[in-house]
């Protein structure tokens, strides 16, 4: 049985610490930005239901659920002590054979059209798998970014629509969950979507 939690995040001062890249935008929130997203808690028994058959994209299934709660850490790289968003796309992506070639920030993954084995596709064509890179500039010209993986677009757990996994911060961690304003928004209103990449051999 699926367990949803929902995290309604509402803070309504400015937060005048800087916010670079890869930072953990869950808890860097600035004025008006509202957090709402439904952390589910998958067995492997459950995941299973959303497979497709291509081997690749099953085993991407399986290890995250087997991630699920590795704590999120801003610039780690660790399945043990936390990861961030991009190192763990970058990692869960390599143990299952299906990687791009250089780690990437969301900073520059946002740009990318067909470089390091990576190409973008519209949105409309995303599929499991592909990433969802999202991110903005703030006042200052700091950019902020999150990326996620893909799970299923179609999927609705009774309050939002997408289902995406992915390292998050906010005290979530290694997360399936779905958002408000998928795809267009991870949060809204600034956090824009940027860019949907498929990996190309």
């Amino acid at each position: 049985m699926k367990h949803y939690f929902h995290l309604l995040i509402a803070i309504p001062f400015l937060i005048s610490t800087p916010v670079f890249a890869e930072m953990a935008i869950d808890d860097l929130l600035p004025e008006g930005l509202i957090s709402e997203r439904n952390i589910i808690n998958f067995t492997y028994e459950e995941i299973k239901e959303l497979e497709e058959g291509i081997l690749w994209k099953d085993s991407l299934l399986m290890l995250s659920t087997i991630r699920q709660g590795v704590p999120y850490d801003w610039g780690g790289d660790s399945w043990i002590s936390g990861i961030d968003c991009s190192h763990f796309t970058r990692k869960v992506m390599q143990e299952v054979g299906n990687y791009y070639h250089n780690y990437m920030t969301t900073h520059s993954l946002k740009s990318v059209r067909n470089s390091n084995g990576l190409i973008s596709v519209p949105i409309d064509e995303a599929t499991q798998g592909d990433l969802l890179v999202y991110g903005y500039y703030n006042s200052e010209g700091k950019w902020s970014g999150h990326v996620v993986i893909l799970v299923d677009a179609e999927y609705f757990d009774g309050q939002f629509r997408g289902l995406v996994v992915g390292s998050h911060g906010g005290g979530a961690g290694v997360r399936f969950i779905t958002f408000n304003g998928f795809p267009d928004f991870y949060r809204q209103p600034h956090l824009k979507l940027r860019n949907v990449l498929r990996v190309s051999f």
